[in-house]
């Protein structure tokens, strides 16, 4: 055999190797919730979209649940969860540790599923009155970052408040015991509380528009780096599934809500529908665009919003590293939504 023809059956034999198998992904494996703002990825699942997406590529989806953020965060950063999503806090967090992950697909605006409920009978009449008072909030989400945020609004010190950690699930029961008078958290508990003896007193919306936009709240999906490069189809895949889903809510909110009341843990169909209009969730196509996540050339307005939560959480004590713009502008991926 001559040296071209050898070199021509060592690069064939190279391309059938288990290396080059093992860089393209048979199972997508993602997460998801009973959030509300979870509701296009459960959507997509629901209806099969998801699969039917997946399953031209030769690829299974591998569902996975986890109770609080730092299980999922492990997961991700140990390779063994591919997407995910995340509030903007958890995005700060990830890149705060320097985590190869990119954001490729924003989610939803939180307008009105996420605030503080509290106590009727607690004498809780606006955010001051929650200094001492007890106060159940998931430690490291955005609902964290909503209650020290509307806390340093109304200028009450977070040390005059008892703020206890509670994982979403064990809300409820911590609020019928009386353990707590008032919890910042999302829907569908948000809405739970406030109709077991709650008010919701301050929804992150409102926080959000009465400081100019300085708070808002934002969702994204995020992908192992790696395996963004690795699978490219997989990840268009997974955003051409989401976007029907997206566009479905759109058009059919109403039969949405009567699919996932029970989800929703809402008392009625239009409580459903109510919890869904609180979302404002995007098409891939109005992603595209400066308010956003930009198109590709330049970073969008996400990229500062995202540098202004990291600064918060470094303020606030929750990370460690101090805020790098360059880092979050690399970490905006845009090409999955084309």
């Amino acid at each position: 055999m001559n040296k071209l023809a050898f070199a021509a059956t060592l690069l064939a034999t190279m391309a059938l190797s288990p290396l080059s198998e093992a860089q393209t992904a048979k199972e997508l494996r993602v997460t998801n919730t009973g959030c509300v703002c979870f509701l296009p990825v459960n959507l997509a699942i629901k209806k099969g979209w998801l699969d039917e997406e997946m399953e031209k590529l030769g690829v299974t989806v591998a569902i996975q649940q986890y109770e609080d953020g730092p299980s999922q965060t492990a997961a991700l950063l140990s390779g063994s969860l591919d997407i995910a999503q995340y509030g903007s806090t958890g995005v700060v967090s990830l890149l705060a540790r320097d985590a190869e992950v990119s954001i490729f697909m924003l989610s939803d605006n939180e307008v009105s599923t996420e605030g503080l409920v509290v106590k009727s009978d607690a004498g809780i009449a606006s955010v001051a009155d929650l200094e001492g008072k007890t106060v159940g909030v998931t430690a490291g989400t955005t609902s964290d970052y909503g209650l020290r945020a509307a806390l340093i609004e109304a200028g009450v010190p977070a040390e005059k408040v008892s703020i206890v950690g509670i994982a979403p699930p064990a809300m409820a029961a911590a609020w019928e015991r009386g353990e707590i008078q008032a919890s910042y958290v999302w829907d569908p508990i948000l809405s739970r509380l406030a109709a077991n003896g709650g008010t919701v007193l301050q929804t992150i919306g409102q926080l959000s528009d009465a400081t100019g936009g300085k708070y808002k709240i934002v969702n994204f999906h995020v992908v192992s780096a790696s395996f963004a490069a690795e699978n490219p189809e997989i990840v268009k895949g997974y955003v051409r599934a989401i976007d029907r889903a997206t566009q479905y809510i759109h058009e059919n909110t109403e039969e949405v809500a009567a699919e996932f009341k029970d989800e929703f843990g809402a008392v009625s169909d239009e409580q459903a529908a109510q919890q869904i209009r609180g979302e404002q969730f995007f098409l891939a196509s109005e992603q595209l665009s400066p308010d956003l996540m930009g198109d590709g050339s330049a970073p969008g307005a996400l990229s500062k919003l995202l540098a202004n939560v990291w600064q918060f959480s470094f303020d606030q004590g929750a990370v460690t590293t101090a805020p790098d713009q360059a880092v979050i502008d690399a970490a905006f991926d845009t090409q999955f939504l084309k």
